[in-house]
Parts: structure tokens; sequence; C-alpha cells
């Protein structure tokens, strides 16, 4: 798998991130901005692999995979992102509950993540 980025002049650049994932990436999908950078990918093995920049001093380190799991038996589909919140959350000030978070700072709930593949199955993570 490899990302690319363009530049302000809308060229490609060098790649800003490459993995060897074994197989075939069927699908890639980006987590909501509210939990930082965090790249999900559904290879055709079947599994899902979640990636984030490495939480290192220099800031050229890359990127580090922090999970991997098998999703589905024949390969993975398509993947997508829960969302983080409802939209109204976002102008309140208050948590799903109805309150507020400590310190007055939203905490988004925990990340969700649905995949499906070709054993025929949806599965929410």
């Amino acid at each position: 798998m490899v990302v690319w980025k363009r530049d302000n002049n809308g060229k490609w650049q060098n790649p800003v991130f490459q993995a060897d994932l074994g197989s075939s990436v069927n699908c890639i999908s980006w987590a909501p901005w509210e939990y930082g950078l965090i790249l999900a990918a559904g290879t055709a093995e079947g599994k899902i692999c979640i990636y984030t920049p490495a939480q290192q001093a220099d800031q050229t380190a890359g990127w580090e995979k922090i999970h991997e799991f098998v999703a589905h038996n024949e390969g993975v589909n398509g993947i997508s992102w829960g969302p983080s919140t409802e939209p109204a959350i976002l102008s309140g000030g208050q948590g799903q509950d109805g309150q507020q978070a400590a310190g007055g700072k939203f905490q988004p709930p925990p990340k969700r993540l649905v995949s499906g593949g070709n054993d025929c199955k949806v599965n929410l993570w």
C-alpha cells in the first residue's frame, strides 16, 4: 500500500507512507478528524490493518501499525469508520448522554469501524 501527497501545485510528491500488507489492498478508510490521523486498510487476505503516525520525537519517523486482525475469512471488500459524534453535539458542548465532559472538553465516544467481506458478513468492530 502506498499513500501519496499532492503539493500546493497539484503535483504528486514522493510517497508519505508505504506498507507491505502481504496481499492486495481492497479498501481504505480515514478515521473521523476528531480521532486524529488514523488509516484503516482492508486486504484480500481478510485482514484489517490500522496505522497512525509514529509517536516519536523526530517528525520523520513515519507510520506505525497499531492493530492488525483477521476480519473476514475470504477477503475484506469495504471498511468505514462510524461517525464520532452527532452533528448537534459538536455545537452544544455536551456528550451523547447530555452531560458535559470533565473540564468542559468534548470527549468523543469509542472508535467504531465496520467491515464487509466476501463471506457475505458485515462486522462492527
